[in-house]
């Protein structure tokens, strides 16, 4: 084996993979129109209507309250969302021009709760660290402001008024409503997106010395790829994933294990060393906005003394770390094989 990335695939493939590998399905429920042909590309959205829709039991007219915390809980995000903003934004780039509406529709959905998840977890991280009484102040007070968003927005777009159809209900007729037959011949489209978007991250030496559009851009472009194993829906596959895919389709890419293991670790790091950033940067303005400190400097270097007495694990040198991770995904040829595995799919 040529990578230490490999001893992470079998732990990566069962804790990382997308849910649609990695544990059964939920059932669907009773409203949906899932078509009985798992070829229909219709099938690939309703099973993800139905990801999104089982754990809230909207069928309850439950509160926006109620249908937040049902999101957070079931990773929503995750496993319904961020697949959803994947198949539009590959039908889009495959020709299909009306999903880039809905795309933006599910987007801005995803970012307010997101901006609260957000919020949520530099809460969390503010009293891990002890931060003192009038700084929780402050950021409790900003994650009650993103929360009044989100629940405004959760009554936008999942409740019905005045016989109107919710947005949501409305999203779902439009992806109902799109002429498919544009695409052709729908997996072939899709891939061939896909196999541009590897290629062009695989030639692109991403700058390690720049935060944001080098390190994080990198991310927030290799993320993509699992998420369309995910959302595809079994045409493509990793070895040694588990099977069988919801709609049993044969797999046109076979990704190795190792290729996914040493991609999803680079994923993992990358995301992991953002998000401390984030967290520090959160608790770094709310001590400024609560006069604790008087300049962002000192705010900075106080939440990093703060982290690190409560021996919360903060990395001093980011960039360092990123550049020996990129460096380690080139040396394994990780993005490389990725290239190759999509190069080879079977039309």
């Amino acid at each position: 084996m040529r990578s230490t990335f490999k001893s992470l695939a079998t732990l990566l493939l069962l804790t990382s993979l997308p849910a649609a590998q990695a544990t059964a399905p939920s059932p669907a429920p009773k409203a949906a129109r899932r078509p009985a042909d798992s070829h229909d590309p219709l099938y690939r959205f309703e099973r993800l209507f139905s990801r999104l829709e089982d754990p809230l039991s909207l069928e309850e007219s439950p509160s926006p309250a109620t249908i937040s915390q049902r999101l957070v809980e079931s990773e929503s995000r995750k496993n319904s969302l961020y697949p959803l903003e994947a198949l539009l934004r590959l039908y889009e780039k495959a020709g299909l021009k009306p999903a880039e509406k809905l795309l933006e529709t599910i987007k801005s959905f995803e970012d307010k709760l997101g901006a609260h998840i957000a919020q949520m977890e530099y809460v969390e991280f503010a009293e891990d660290v002890k931060a003192p009484a009038i700084v929780l102040k402050n950021m409790r007070t900003q994650l009650a402001a993103t929360e009044t968003e989100l629940h405004k927005e959760l009554k936008s777009f999942f409740t019905a008024t005045s016989g109107q159809q919710s947005k949501y209900q409305k999203f779902k007729d439009s992806i109902r409503g799109l002429d498919f037959k544009k695409t052709r011949k729908d997996d072939e489209d899709l891939l061939n997106v896909v196999v541009k978007e590897v290629k062009k991250v695989r030639d692109t030496d991403y700058n390690m010395n720049d935060l944001q559009s080098g390190v994080h851009e990198l991310r927030r472009q290799a993320r993509w790829f699992a998420i369309y194993t995910d959302a595809l829906d079994g045409t493509v596959n990793i070895e040694g994933a588990p099977l069988p895919f919801e709609s049993g389709r044969r797999a046109k890419v076979l990704v190795s294990d190792e290729a996914y293991a040493g991609l999803s670790a680079f994923i993992k790091a990358i995301g992991k060393m953002k998000d401390a950033g984030e967290y520090v940067e959160a608790l770094s303005k709310a001590l400024v906005a609560s006069k604790v400190s008087k300049t962002d400097a000192e705010a900075h270097k106080l939440a990093i003394e703060m982290a690190e007495k409560a021996k919360v694990a903060i990395e001093k040198d980011p960039l360092k770390v990123a550049k020996g991770l990129y460096e380690k995904l080139k040396k394994d040829k990780v993005l490389e094989d990725w290239n190759k595995a999509f190069q080879k799919a079977e039309f």
